[in-house]
């Protein structure tokens, strides 16, 4: 077994200290663990921060090379004594932002597998994962898991075409879905076409926004990445769009945004707080279905919109919130999916 530090660039490994330097003093919401897109999407991913929720910090614990095996295991500088150590480190912290798997594949997928081996592997790369997820979410009861996807990588030869790489990724992140489903406080999201549908795919000839994109049967965009497996990072020379300041926007939209920014009651971010509100939320597409606090956030701000029922005469005002609450509520019971069928693994 290869030893994870062995893969760090040096260059990219100066960035999270001088970003622990410029964030002395402040308080830690999210710890980032795993690998390299951990690791070198970290200044994006706390830029984001700064940018749409100030006063939400980060700490990179992420270690590039980093196997989903290793982390799953004793070793105390990148195992599950780490990830012990790192949060009890940082009692601030209530969310967990984790990258995993994809240095397995690098290794250990090819090709010429067969389907049952091919299953093996994915199948071990999966129990490490949830093995890891299901330790950072016993460490405090406050702890959210953020499992974010790979997106489509460039060309990779010894592993096969981009075809099957990418069919490979996205096979080991349909079953972190199901896995994820069933561990409380853990969420997913797929990013996977991601950089091909925002820079399009020029050596085909492709503009952003095309309809054929994404497309599993190609690599990810060359102006998105900066090397085969790596999307493109600010180095210090400024430049851009970055494939993970890009990258970071997307997994902001999809799981701290909800968790970063104050519950007002507009879920759909339409400017009031009303009944479409309240489907929002009661569909799952806002975190934590049937949450008491969102719900009442949502009943604050819906009480004070003062509202007019659509097509009725400007006299007509929609019922007092807490009668119109009691009504929806009730009606939940047979709307409403269990919270894992609405809400589930994804962010």
């Amino acid at each position: 077994m290869h030893t994870p530090r062995s893969s760090v660039l040096v260059a990219a490994s100066l960035f999270p200290i001088l970003w622990l330097v410029q964030a002395a003093g402040a308080a830690d919401r999210v710890i980032v663990f795993g690998d390299s897109w951990s690791d070198l999407g970290f200044n994006s991913l706390r830029d984001t921060f700064v940018a749409h929720a100030p006063g939400n910090d980060a700490v990179d614990a992420a270690i590039s090379g980093l196997e989903a095996d290793e982390m799953n295991s004793s070793n105390p500088s990148w195992g599950l004594p780490f990830i012990t150590s790192t949060i009890a480190a940082h009692p601030t912290a209530d969310l967990v932002h984790l990258s995993l798997g994809g240095n397995d594949l690098r290794t250990e997928f090819h090709a010429s597998l067969t389907p049952a081996e091919q299953d093996a592997l994915l199948t071990g790369i999966a129990d490490n994962i949830e093995a890891v997820v299901t330790h950072i979410v016993s460490q405090r009861p406050d702890i959210e898991v953020f499992y974010s996807s790979y997106d489509y990588l460039r060309p990779l030869p010894n592993m096969g075409t981009p075809f099957e790489v990418n069919t490979v990724l996205e096979q080991l992140q349909s079953r972190m879905e199901s896995r994820l489903a069933g561990i409380p406080r853990a969420t997913t999201h797929s990013f996977y076409g991601l950089m091909q549908t925002l820079f399009g795919q020029s050596e085909f000839g492709l503009a952003p926004g095309d309809s054929s994109l994404p497309d599993i049967h190609l690599p990810g965009p060359p102006e998105a990445f900066w090397d085969e497996i790596h999307l493109s990072f600010d180095m210090g020379f400024g430049g851009g769009p970055f494939g993970y300041d890009l990258l970071a926007e997307e997994q902001y939209d999809a799981f701290y945004k909800w968790r970063m920014e104050p519950v007002t009651g507009d879920f759909d971010s339409d400017g009031d707080g009303d009944g479409a509100d309240f489907l929002f939320w009661q569909r799952g597409d806002y975190p934590d279905p049937l949450s008491p606090s969102y719900l009442a956030a949502w009943e604050d701000r819906f009480g004070s919109s003062g509202m007019i029922v659509a097509g009725a005469s400007e006299a007509t005002a929609i019922p007092e919130p807490s009668a119109f609450v009691s009504m929806v509520l009730g009606l939940t019971f047979f709307l409403t999916p269990s919270a894992k069928e609405s809400h589930g693994s994804h962010g």
